[in-house]
């Protein structure tokens, strides 16, 4: 609904910027690797698809992609496609403003889920919100994420949102302790998520 009210995709100046070319170009990259080509060509870019496909196939087709597995290619360009279009709807909605609220609403979401996090990772003994016990078995959950992984990877793209602000608006004294204590709040659930992670793996 977003990409269709603000239209990413559309510019005020003729040109198209040189970033958005790159993204759009590597873009292309990806799905390039999903295109059958001649048998010369591909075994010239990549010499080890031809052997690979010989061994799990049966019968192999002259023109191969350069994937050697289109199914995983091709949700990689999806997750591609799509981070690109919300990087350019974030772009183009913060162009006009709302910049301070979403460095807010992340900074104190990133905090709150953060304070939960270790204190549900000390008191709450493999469960999820002290209530329930996921349906898979492995580390235990940290705070609403039953991987403590996808944890650790939002909080490292949030702190940096939380720093920036913090940097941009260093004069407000309040604002300033509230993001570095949010800053550190997510930074210590980071490193306790990854922490355990280790530790799990060399338990196994």
């Amino acid at each position: 609904m977003l990409t269709v009210v603000y239209r990413p995709w559309q510019h005020d100046r003729a040109s198209i910027p040189a970033l958005d070319a790159w993204l759009w170009i590597a873009l292309a990259a990806i799905a390039i690797q999903l295109v059958p080509l001649p048998r010369p060509v591909i075994d010239v870019l990549s010499p080890a698809a031809r052997p690979v496909q010989e061994r799990i196939q049966l019968a192999v087709p002259d023109a191969l992609p350069i994937s050697l597995d289109p199914s995983r290619t091709v949700n990689a360009l999806a997750a591609a496609a799509a981070g690109i279009v919300v990087f350019l709807l974030a772009r183009r909605i913060f162009a006009g403003g709302g910049v301070r609220i979403v460095a807010r609403g992340v900074t104190l979401i990133g905090m709150v889920l953060s304070m939960i996090a270790l204190a549900q990772n000390a008191t709450a003994r493999g469960l999820m919100y002290w209530r329930w016990r996921p349906v898979d078995e492995g580390p235990d959950p940290f705070g609403p994420f039953v991987n403590r992984n996808h944890f650790a990877t939002w909080a490292i793209l949030a702190i940096p949102l939380c720093v920036g602000y913090l940097a941009a608006h260093s004069a407000a004294h309040t604002h300033r302790t509230r993001e570095r204590d949010a800053a550190h709040e997510m930074s210590e659930a980071a490193a306790r998520a990854g922490r355990h992670t280790k530790q799990d793996a060399q338990v196994r």
